[in-house]
């Protein structure tokens, strides 16, 4: 299996459920948003040393913009895109990826523009089709201190601020997080942070959210719910000030390397156009949650025994719709 890596000297390895992940759910969502561009993309991401997810769907873009932490691994990145991916226009950047998200280029000197795009009477723009933050270790990293969580959060909402992606395009964010508590912070921050946002909700996000804060399920599903409807409430409100909406995919449990459980995010962004109002918070709440089959056989994934109150069976079929109906009709 390909070796990846994070912060520090920590090595990572992919895993046969990762693999299924890449190939039977992220290849299919890429092609789907290639035919619907009719072209090639442009992806901005985290792809490593064996770049993994270049190898699978990179034949679709014809433009990498790749993040790497590590100033050893960075030299090794670059080499990897030059000889294996020599075809595909490519600029490898080195800093923290959220950091370099915020500041629109690299972290760390010499420092480079991330986006490419110098529109009249806007300046530099992100026209990336495919974001794909391939996080290392937990969703907010508190034990790294207020302020990494803070450029977390932040990095998020940044990708949607209106002078930094393209408002006019639509585009795909993918996320990977670890699916752990790694302490009484992560538990009590996040649900603090859904019930606090439960006061002024309606009486169906109130259940949802009730949902996500059940106890009496798994400490590994509990993690996934908190994660899963905090990113809920930062990309709502994002959306909602950029004039986009978003439209949710079903977030994927996994077994990463080590049995390490983990998390997949993908969402579709697109022009609120005539759309009014704010992006609402509930369809993304009630995203369905994926697992990868014990069994590894198709239809490769299946549905958690438990969903979110207020699924029906058009909206659970909307987020697959990337996929073959055969797939479809098996998982429903």
């Amino acid at each position: 299996m390909a070796g990846r890596y994070g912060h520090g000297m920590t090595l990572y390895y992919s895993s046969d459920d990762k693999d299924l992940v890449r190939d039977k759910f992220d290849l299919p969502l890429v092609e789907a948003v290639a035919r619907r561009k009719e072209g090639k993309l442009r992806y901005f991401g985290l792809p490593g040393e064996d770049a993994l997810d270049l190898q699978s769907w990179g034949s679709l873009c014809d433009y990498v913009a790749a993040v790497e932490f590590s100033r050893e691994r960075f030299q090794t990145v670059k080499h990897v895109l030059r000889t294996q991916f020599g075809s595909i226009r490519h600029r490898a950047h080195l800093g923290d990826v959220d950091k370099v998200i915020l500041r629109n280029r690299s972290g760390i000197p010499p420092t480079e523009f991330v986006s490419t795009t110098n529109r009249p009477g806007a300046g530099y723009i992100w026209d990336f089709d495919v974001i794909y933050l391939d996080y290392f270790g937990k969703f907010l990293p508190y034990e790294r201190g207020g302020a990494e969580v803070r450029n977390r959060a932040n990095a998020l909402r940044r990708l949607f601020a209106p002078d930094r992606q393209d408002g006019w395009q639509p585009w795909l964010l993918m996320l990977t997080v670890e699916s752990r508590l790694f302490g009484p912070n992560d538990r009590e921050q996040m649900r603090q942070f859904l019930s606090a946002s439960k006061e002024e909700s309606d009486d169906e996000t109130q259940k949802a959210i009730d949902f996500l804060l059940d106890e009496t399920v798994s400490t590994r599903e509990q993690a996934a719910r908190l994660v899963h409807g905090t990113l809920s409430y930062i990309l709502a409100v994002a959306a909602s000030n950029s004039d986009v909406r978003v439209y949710p995919k079903p977030t994927m449990l996994y077994r990463g390397a080590n049995n390490t459980p983990m998390l997949h995010f993908a969402y579709e962004v697109t022009p609120a156009g005539l759309l009014s109002g704010s992006q609402p918070v509930l369809p993304l709440l009630r995203s369905p949650l994926l697992r990868v089959r014990d069994d590894h056989a198709e239809p490769w994934f299946e549905l958690l025994s438990s969903q979110p109150p207020g699924q029906t069976n058009s909206s659970l079929r909307a987020t697959l719709d990337f996929l073959d109906e055969g797939q479809i009709e098996q998982i429903v």
